[in-house]
């Protein structure tokens, strides 16, 4: 039974337990971010997202460092995320370039 005097009680959600994710939720979650996300929104099929024991990461290609550093700030703050690895490679049509001469399947 409530007593309709009562106090009403303020309810708060830990974020202990929004860290539950399992991974795959995780990766939907940055997918349709990024898919939300005015800049970012176009480069979606570029990328690739994976996410191990609290740590997203990022590899594929964008083609500048600007595009590079917003990707890593617009995913700050996401759930289940302790560590982000940006592994993504700059390739610029202008000839600028984050991937080495090693790296590069070019001969």
């Amino acid at each position: 039974m409530i007593a309709r005097n009562s106090p009403r009680k303020e309810i708060t959600i830990s974020t202990r337990y929004v860290s539950a994710m399992f991974p795959a939720e995780v990766l939907r979650w940055v997918a349709d971010m990024l898919d939300n996300h005015r800049v970012l929104h176009g480069h979606l099929g570029t990328l690739e997202l994976d996410y191990e024991a609290g740590t997203l990461i990022l590899k594929g290609q964008l083609p500048s460092f600007h595009l590079k550093q917003v990707l890593q700030t617009a995913l700050r703050g996401i759930p289940s995320v302790d560590r982000i690895e940006n592994r993504v490679d700059v390739v610029s049509s202008r000839g600028l370039s984050s991937v080495s001469r090693r790296e590069s399947t070019f001969p």
